[in-house]
């Protein structure tokens, strides 16, 4: 059995080629290319005008700077510049035409699978952690951007020039050609053996920075908790393991492009050497001309340079494969099937129903058989000791998860059959960690509803948030509230959490332990202020805190994924089982 380690890692292994993966990059430049065209264009003009340098230089030597007549040298002199302006130029609107084209491919990619991530289930993100997704919308993106700016045209442009190198080389001597030629599988030894080592660092190159993303964005998430705990040093220990080998694994990389340019250039100069010897004896017999010597030894030095690149090119096809297979493997996640569905259409408080439900994560049974009714109009607490399932029964009536049993009803209608956005539409929700956006005010409360600005916020905030609070944010929406709002206390991140939930209208209000971490004040003045707006809706509320939970039209007491009691609070009480000992002990202490 593969070590987690191993099967992470082998996410990170160059493959061979995949057309079905590159058919499938295509379609993201399918619909540029005109510009992709347009840069080929570019790109073969300048190769023709860097293919015409060294014929101009021979022509030059042979028939003006030779024969000592300089009648009309100023002809290739202009030619030259000639041709040097026209690469220039060419170079130039190739290179501004597929960094540009890259760039609205990569633009593309990422609207794309930014707008999937969106409507993936929760279970997907619960075992994929969130420095992996990072590392798949940004690096992965930039790795496949990578293969339309510097691969495949390059790739194009490469093998154009080393075809007409080759036969301007014999066009001009096919004896120096066959040395070249002869050089070459020395020259396909050495890129094999360095593509064959290089693509393993760049494995481990890749796979560290991933480990080392997700290790940062833990960390930075987790700054807190580190610091109260001391554990400044340990997890720096780990993040320079991390480091280390992130490092190392680019030392390795450096060290094979170290030899294998060198080895290029060697090689080249070998190359050199035989066509001067040569060369020279040739000119000496009066076979070649001392300017198909030059024109000889520009195209040799240029028919190196792709050689080279090409392998190099080699290496960033197949990454940009296995970027792309990571990225692919996202997007055929399939997408949430419960935002599909017929629409909820109600207008007032709804009836919540949940009929003999059942659920297990992973094959762990956490609700068992679970049956009961939140009248419209009524406010129900779910009470029990941790992982007794109430948290689980929210995420079921929000449909976060849909592999149930049983049916949960909405006014008679089987959430099962409705979309998930409709279902969300009546609900407010707040949890006992609120989470705000570094956002102003106003945006932490719309979340970018439009069709929400009508309804009367500056009343929820009179009555949620209070004039007292606003002062904290200088009685501006535009109040900038920082990252996560840090810089606010638990009590008014809490606060704006109930005005986000409230501004919604919602028909059904589920509160998750939502004052379990503010203080007796905070939660008193929003208690107050809540009574009469949840006299006239649903409510569903989760609490350890008698005050809290009290006044509830019915308690239902959980234990173990199961209903081991219901009633009115008076009840419960006078029956003194389990819920009596549960709040003698765990409610009262609290």
């Amino acid at each position: 059995m593969e070590t987690p380690f191993l099967e992470d890692l082998e996410d990170y292994k160059l493959k061979e080629y995949d057309w079905t993966i590159l058919k499938r990059l295509y379609k993201y430049a399918k619909p540029y290319t005109r510009k992709l065209v347009l840069s080929l264009f570019f790109l073969l003009t300048a190769s023709i005008g860097e293919l015409s340098l060294p014929y101009i230089t021979k022509l030059a030597i042979d028939k003006y700077i030779v024969t000592g007549q300089f009648h009309n040298f100023w002809h290739i002199i202009l030619l030259y510049l000639a041709a040097l302006l026209i690469i220039f130029i060419a170079s130039y609107y190739q290179s501004y035409t597929v960094q540009l084209t890259g760039q609205y491919i990569m633009y593309d990619m990422r609207v794309n699978i930014f707008r999937h991530i969106q409507y993936l289930p929760v279970k997907f993100f619960n075992r994929t952690p969130v420095g992996k997704i990072m590392t798949r919308v940004t690096n992965d993106i930039e790795v496949i951007n990578e293969l339309f700016t510097a691969g495949v045209l390059t790739i194009i442009g490469d093998v154009f020039i080393l075809a007409g190198i080759l036969i301007a080389m014999f066009l001009l001597n096919s004896y120096l050609a066959s040395i070249v030629i002869l050089i070459l599988p020395l020259i396909f030894l050495t890129s094999f053996l360095f593509r064959k080592n290089v693509r393993e660092t760049y494995n481990r190159v890749r796979f560290w920075l991933s480990k080392m993303n997700s290790f940062l964005q833990e960390s930075i998430s987790g700054i807190s908790i580190i610091q109260i705990f001391n554990a400044e040093r340990q997890n720096f220990n780990r993040f320079d393991e991390l480091n280390n080998e992130y490092k190392q694994a680019n030392l390795d990389s450096i060290f094979y492009y170290a030899i294998f340019y060198p080895a290029i250039e060697l090689i080249a100069a070998i190359a050199t050497a035989l066509i001067l010897f040569f060369g020279g004896i040739n000119i000496i017999k009066g076979i070649i001309t001392f300017g198909v010597l030059v024109a000889f030894l520009q195209y040799s030095y240029r028919f190196f340079r792709p050689i080279s690149d090409l392998t190099e090119k080699y290496n960033i096809v197949l990454s940009a494969i296995v970027a792309s297979e990571r990225i692919f493997k996202i997007l055929d996640e399939p997408e949430d099937k419960q935002y599909f569905g017929n629409e909820l259409l109600i207008k007032k408080a709804p009836l919540i129903s949940f009929q003999n439900v059942s659920f297990a994560y992973d094959e762990k049974l956490v609700l068992h058989d679970i049956s009961f009714e939140v009248a419209s109009n009524q406010r129900v607490a779910l009470v029990g000791p941790t992982g007794s399932g109430k948290t689980t029964i929210v995420n079921l009536l929000l449909k976060f998860y849909d592999n149930y049993s049983g049916t949960i009803s909405i006014d008679g209608c089987d959430i099962r059959n409705l979309s998930a956005s409709s279902v969300r539409k009546i609900i407010g929700v707040v949890f006992q960690e609120p989470f705000l956006f570094s956002k102003s005010l106003k945006e932490n409360l719309y979340l970018g509803h439009t069709e929400f600005q009508e309804y009367p916020m500056d009343k929820i905030i009179h009555d949620v948030i209070g004039d007292k609070f606003m002062k904290r944010f200088k009685n501006k929406l535009d109040y900038k509230i920082g990252e996560r709002g840090i810089e606010l206390s638990t009590g008014e991140r809490q606060l704006i959490a109930f005005a986000r939930a409230l501004s919604v209208n919602p028909l059904l209000l589920i509160l998750d332990e939502a004052t379990a971490s503010i203080d007796p004040e905070t939660e008193y003045w929003i208690q107050k202020r809540l009574d009469s707006w949840l006299a006239s809706h649903t409510s569903l509320i989760i609490a350890h805190r008698l005050s809290t939970i009290k006044h509830a039209n019915q308690i239902i007491m959980l234990a173990d994924g199961r209903i081991i009691e219901h009633g009115t609070h008076e009840k419960l009480m006078k029956n003194k089982s389990k819920y009596y000992l549960f709040c003698n002990h765990f409610i009262q202490t609290a």
